[in-house]
């Protein structure tokens, strides 16, 4: 591979810092600190433009849980993340348990 070419482990290294700065983040703000819920929010809209409907689907609903018990379950904050579960549909049934 010539100098300055991509490297061989770019991608395994991209898909990998995503989990890697979320567990840093749990670390410091907690799992149900508001940021948190922000940050699942975040990894759930890149996780659903690859297309993994059933990891996004959790993402989004651990983001809404948490900022539903800390700001309210009518927030406006919650709107974006509701529209978002909505168009992902119905759950399907090898997602229930």
């Amino acid at each position: 591979m010539p100098y300055g070419g991509p490297s061989p482990y770019a991608e395994r290294d991209a898909r990998r810092a995503p989990a890697e700065a979320a567990e840093l983040h749990r670390r410091v703000h907690g799992h149900d600190h508001p940021a948190w819920a922000e940050n699942r929010w975040r990894l759930g809209r890149v996780v659903a433009a690859a297309g993994q409907d059933a990891r996004t689907r959790g993402l989004f609903v651990e983001a809404r849980a948490v900022l539903a018990a800390r700001l309210g379950p009518e927030h406006p904050r919650l709107v974006p993340i509701d529209a978002a579960l909505a168009g992902l549909g119905p759950r399907p049934r090898d997602e229930d348990g």
